[in-house]
């Protein structure tokens, strides 16, 4: 079985974007996971690449921010690409089908209402191609 959830702190505010289709929308994030400390006493943090769909996206690009301790519950999904010089590159994302905010530090004023966890996104929502995210300017960096 394929589940994963993830406690952490957004890296960064969201943008929510439409895909090229037209029939919906989503957002990528970065959470920052606590791992604990190494020997040294040094914090160890894991940063998770994360995508949201449709309902779960416009909530968290709605009412969480830069800095918000989130959780998210979803699927790992692996992509494989081919680059131009023949090497293979590999990505994990996790796709978000639940999310929430468990404390907020951010000043996020989009909405001033009480936040609620949206009902559960649909899970036949596809993630952009790679062209697709470099065409939209939705990937944050170049592979």
């Amino acid at each position: 079985m394929n589940n994963i959830n993830l406690t952490g702190r957004l890296t960064k505010d969201l943008e929510l974007k439409t895909k090229q289709s037209g029939d919906g929308s989503y957002a990528f994030f970065t959470i920052a996971v606590d791992e604990g400390k190494d020997k040294n006493g040094n914090k160890l943090t894991e940063f998770i690449d994360c995508i949201a769909y449709n309902q779960q996206a416009s909530f968290l690009s709605s009412y969480a921010g830069k800095g918000d301790l989130i959780e998210v519950s979803g699927k790992l999904h692996v992509s494989l690409r081919e680059e131009a010089d023949g090497s293979k590159t590999k990505r994990v994302t996790v796709k978000a089908f639940n999310v929430g905010i468990c404390s907020k530090v951010s000043a996020n004023t989009a909405n001033t209402a009480k936040p609620t966890t949206p009902a559960p996104a649909e899970t036949s929502a596809e993630i952009p191609t790679y062209e697709e995210g470099i065409a939209s300017g939705v990937l944050p960096f170049e592979i």
